[in-house]
């Protein structure tokens, strides 16, 4: 029985660990959620104003990709068209270089 017990905490510990790995930062959260305002106000929206919002929450080229590939699935769910979203993508590729 304690063999058990003590199989099932390594698994739920396991589990622990994995899922939190998966899920992204608070910090990379808040700046995906100020990228998305700021998208969703205007999606013509310019790789020098989205590299803004990155640095001022301490991105740099290294470590944006945090950021930049929580974008291309919440697109939709911001409310950006199809049409629109290769533009953003584009843009957001761009970011990167200027950080």
């Amino acid at each position: 029985m304690p063999t058990v017990l003590l199989v099932l905490a390594v698994c739920l510990l396991g589990f622990v660990i994995v899922r939190s790995k998966q899920q992204p930062d608070h910090k990379a959260r808040e700046c995906l959620n100020e990228l998305l305002t700021a998208l969703r106000s205007n999606p013509d929206l310019k790789a020098a104003e989205m590299a803004k919002i990155l640095r001022h929450y301490g991105y740099d080229k290294r470590t944006a990709s945090q950021v930049t590939r929580l974008v291309k699935p919440r697109l939709r769910q911001a409310g950006i068209r199809t049409d629109e979203q290769a533009t953003v993508l584009h843009e957001l590729s761009r970011t990167r270089h200027l950080l």
